[in-house]
């Protein structure tokens, strides 16, 4: 009974979109096929899942690595499968939507506001041929799989940055990058990484056009539209935040955030922004993957929700966040800003998503 109560319970809090009443019984077993995977599939906030979508997980779960995350309001159309091995994550973003027999195997992140059309084939894994070419394919995987030296050519994460548009049958193999903003074109065969904002087509993918020429400067303000590109990751850019930013003169971060900047040696960061919805905020600020300092924001020693802060840059004292970006973003400075904590400001706007908001940034 307490089984049953609790599959109500995800029904009623609109875990699932129930897209008629005839499919209810459909998506009762769909929730009854996923409850003992519960802990490794977080559905708290999609906007709508397909009954016939197939999410899969090894029989025997024995990491916590293991997981499936869709983000906000992201969407899953008819006969998706999304399928994870033991230490495996798919990550779907926020207002991300994946398309009609869909398939996602493996370790895939893909970031908010994305669209993938229907028949797009994703994976993190391969297949092993070479490696005692007389033997069994299947064979040379099993041997592979445990062997550590091989871990790469048996599993190499899929990484496709916010905002791209993958289109119909397109073929995504192991170990890509597609920067932000990219759009592949129908029955493309990506097989090499994909810059920011580049228009790929063919087999194998190459560049046919841009949808803008990416060229971050050493200073950017949330306020000009043009600089919007290089607020890169984990900001809230739907047209409706930017308006509701701008009347605080700041764009809206989340709890991670990645901003791409003009390449060079600098010796100063400068930060400048307004607590939103928070009294007190502790950050970690990373450049090039370093750790160069963690700062707090604490609006009761000062009443006043703006803040700047100016940081040395001395990677020889910072500590290796062990994440690699990929050889196309080398060119430039990465900065990435970490919420570690903070207080929520009972006396502001409760309905607000975001901690903070950034309003402009400099290397000096």
């Amino acid at each position: 009974m307490k089984f049953l109560l609790e599959i109500l319970k995800s029904v009623l809090n609109h875990r699932f979109w129930l897209f008629s009443l005839n499919e209810l019984k459909i998506s009762f077993k769909l929730l009854i096929k996923k409850y003992n995977q519960r802990s490794h599939l977080d559905l708290s906030k999609v906007a709508w899942i397909d009954p016939s979508a197939q999410i899969i997980f090894p029989e025997h779960l024995d990491t916590h690595a293991t997981k499936i995350i869709l983000g906000e309001k992201a969407g899953i159309g008819r006969r998706v499968e999304l399928q994870v091995g033991a230490g495996n994550t798919i990550y779907v973003g926020d207002y991300t939507t994946i398309n009609d027999n869909c398939v996602i195997l493996g370790d895939v992140h893909i970031g908010s506001y994305c669209l993938l059309s229907c028949n797009v084939f994703i994976s993190s894994g391969n297949h092993q041929t070479r490696i005692f070419p007389t033997w069994l394919i299947r064979d040379q995987d099993h041997w592979a799989v445990h062997h550590p030296e091989f871990k790469e050519k048996c599993n190499s994460p899929v990484y496709i940055e916010e905002d791209c548009w993958i289109g119909w049958g397109t073929f995504i193999k192991q170990g890509i990058y597609i920067g932000r903003g990219a759009v592949i074109g129908a029955y493309t065969l990506v097989t090499h990484d994909v810059p920011p904002y580049s228009i790929q087509i063919g087999t194998p993918n190459r560049e046919l056009a841009k949808r803008l020429d990416f060229q971050p400067s050493d200073s950017l303000d949330a306020l000009q539209k043009d600089h919007l590109p290089y607020f890169y990751r984990g900001f809230y850019l739907k047209q409706e935040d930017i308006t509701i930013g701008s009347q605080h003169s700041v764009i809206f971060a989340k709890q991670e955030a990645l901003i791409i900047m003009k390449g060079g040696d600098y010796k100063t960061l400068r930060m400048l922004g307004k607590l939103v919805s928070v009294s007190y905020l502790h950050l970690r600020i990373t450049y090039n993957n370093m750790t160069i300092n963690e700062i707090i924001i604490d609006r009761t020693l000062k009443d006043d929700r703006h803040f700047e802060r100016e940081l040395i840059i001395d990677t020889s004292r910072g500590k290796n966040r062990y994440f690699a970006f990929p050889k196309i973003l080398e060119e430039f400075n990465k900065i990435s800003i970490q919420i570690i904590s903070h207080i929520t400001d009972q006396t502001l706007n409760k309905s607000m998503k975001a901690h903070y908001g950034i309003s402009r940034i400099e290397l000096l």
